[in-house]
């Protein structure tokens, strides 16, 4: 499986939206990574757990991507394939992952077009 993707909708500014993501991703431990091309929050480097992953996007309609992810480690910063928030490997990752996304769409206000 795949990052877990959510598009949504919110009455919020893109300036205000990321600015109040990024602050919450700040208190909840994760670093900002800007790395082949693409800009997301991590937090962790799999030593005790798989590491998480939060990106979160404004689309020219309007509309918010929030994407969520964890991914295997086989070494410290030495990576394997993504998984969304659902299945029972890495329970505990993804249950806090997911955990985190809700809250975060919650403050946003989101009204959620879709889900993947």
């Amino acid at each position: 499986m795949s990052r877990t993707i959510t598009k949504f909708t919110s009455p919020f500014e893109p300036n205000a939206a990321f600015d109040a993501f990024s602050k919450y991703m700040f208190r909840e431990g994760f670093e900002f990574v800007r790395k082949d091309g693409e800009q997301y929050w991590k937090k962790g480097s799999g030593l005790m757990a798989g590491p998480q992953f939060l990106k979160l996007t404004a689309n020219n309609d309007g509309s918010y991507v929030l994407e969520a992810w964890v991914k295997f480690a086989i070494l410290p910063g030495l990576y394997v394939g993504e998984m969304g928030v659902k299945g029972i490997v890495a329970v505990l990752p993804k249950q806090l992952l997911k955990e985190r996304m809700d809250k975060t769409l919650m403050a946003m206000q989101a009204r959620v077009i879709y889900q993947q």
